[in-house]
């Protein structure tokens, strides 16, 4: 599925912004998400480009995540999970769930934290990998860059100037670790752009042949969808997964914007971009979720559907005729524009290959 990651939109809560200024060799794009009225329906052959290679922390061996321990404030700074030689305590955990909770707009409840905690915390541990790893290769954004991300989404949403962190005050969230999250995004953007985007190499013959695929498709459908990927790590989280995927849907039927849930919880790459994938085909869709897709009408959400990865939440944000002229078709796209969708599309491979690895190579335990 396309990520436009080059220019990708950020999302924190529902509101957004196009940071072409964290990104470098960007193109240009934009996403959707939150905006709609949701209802509900019934019921490369070629070799491909390698991302940089972690490098090994010590310990060199590393284990296997198990679902953490449930947050109480009472622990206090107890350290709950060790990420390579960084730290995470039950505090951190529980100033990122007043956070999601806050942004989400969803009940604070004993039983709302149970379900939400372990994918709080494992998207925690994904940005200390991202950070570390981005400090590694030397891409760090400067605070004032970090204020420059803040005032664009003020600009971007149409709110005054300090309203953004003033808001998360307000909502009992911590601003500093708003501010942590923007950070951490931005600056994977620019990462995942520096290290990856130079390696794609996008030949004639295989725009040639992405526009004969398309012309092949002419007059079939296309759907600009956004996504919520909730991954099984190990069977034992099968249950709690799938409770909190309807749990969230649930808090979409009350109005909490989409955007605003992919981006506390999803742990797809398209997080970052409020889940949104841009334009699909059948072709680009995984197949147990091609029944669901097909069904949705613009602005619908899909009920939690099981993959190989975990449950996986949709929304139709808008969907066209491919080609063929006429109200709701695409024309054929120039030869300039399959290139950057290939390599948009590559680098979306290589940065969830890049992540992958960074997990797998990473010292991680959890402690009771």
């Amino acid at each position: 599925m396309l990520l436009r990651l080059a220019v990708a939109v950020v999302f924190l809560g529902g509101l957004v912004i196009a940071p072409q200024a964290f990104a470098q060799n960007a193109g240009g794009t934009s996403a959707q998400g939150g905006g709609f009225a949701l209802t509900f329906p019934q019921g490369q052959q070629q070799q491909q480009p390698q991302a940089p290679k972690p490098k090994k922390p010590r310990p060199p061996t590393a284990v296997k995540m198990q679902r953490p321990p449930l947050p109480s404030s009472a622990e206090g700074n107890r350290i709950l999970a060790v990420v390579n030689d960084e730290m995470i305590s039950v505090q951190d955990l529980e100033g990122r769930i007043r956070l999601a909770i806050g942004y989400s707009n969803i009940p604070d409840t004993p039983d709302t934290r149970s379900k939400i905690a372990p994918q709080v915390l494992r998207k925690m541990i994904d940005e200390r990998l991202q950070i570390q790893e981005a400090n590694r290769l030397k891409v760090v954004l400067t605070p004032e860059e970090v204020d420059q991300g803040i005032q664009m989404i003020e600009k971007k949403n149409n709110m005054p100037a300090g309203a953004l962190i003033s808001g998360i005050a307000s909502r009992g969230g911590d601003p500093s670790l708003a501010r942590d999250q923007i950070r951490a995004d931005l600056t994977w953007l620019r990462l995942v752009n520096k290290a990856l985007r130079p390696q794609i190499r996008i030949g004639t013959a295989e725009v040639q042949d992405r526009l004969e695929s398309m012309k092949g498709r002419l007059g079939r459908s296309e759907y600009l969808l956004a996504e919520i990927l909730l991954p099984v790590d190990n069977p034992s989280q099968e249950g709690d997964v799938r409770r909190l995927s309807e749990s969230l849907l649930g808090q979409m039927k009350k109005g909490t914007p989409f955007s605003a849930l992919a981006r506390q919880f999803s742990r797809a790459s398209s997080a970052a971009n409020g889940g949104s994938l841009g334009w699909v085909s059948d072709e680009g869709l995984d197949q147990a979720l091609l029944p669901v897709v097909t069904q949705l009408g613009k602005g619908q959400v899909s009920i939690p559907v099981r993959t190989a990865e975990g449950f996986t939440v949709l929304m139709m944000l808008d969907r066209r005729v491919n080609g063929g002229g006429g109200s709701g078709a695409a024309a054929l796209p120039s030869t300039d524009q399959v290139r950057l969708a290939l390599e948009d599309e590559r680098l979306d491979m290589l940065a969830r290959r890049y992540i992958r690895d960074l997990r797998r190579a990473a010292y991680l335990e959890f402690r009771k």
